[in-house]
């Protein structure tokens, strides 16, 4: 895991919420990285998933915008996802979609 203020990189499997601990981690970017698994919520500025075999089991929100682009894989969400400006699902080349 890589965090800063700016950027969380979440990879591998992470207990527990991942949420901003101070006002200026409210707008960083949050990256969930292919086959990442995260017990709990994700609140970030704009947050980007990528799969394949990537699952967050509690809700994703992004105070700006969400991609999601699971790249011949599968993402699960299982709280759902909420985005302030927009969730942007993209499909891979040759991938009927979702």
């Amino acid at each position: 895991m890589d965090r800063d203020e700016a950027k969380l990189v979440l990879t591998g499997r992470r207990r527990g919420p991942e949420v901003p601990t101070k006002h200026a981690e409210l707008d960083r970017q949050v990256f969930v990285e292919a086959g990442a698994t995260v017990e709990g919520a994700i609140l970030g500025g704009r947050v980007v998933v990528t799969g394949p075999n990537t699952t967050v089991a509690g809700p994703v929100y992004a105070r700006r915008s969400m991609s999601l682009s699971p790249a011949g894989g599968r993402i699960e969400l299982g709280g759902g996802a909420i985005a302030r400006d927009g969730i942007l699902a993209e499909a891979g080349e040759g991938e009927a979609g979702w």
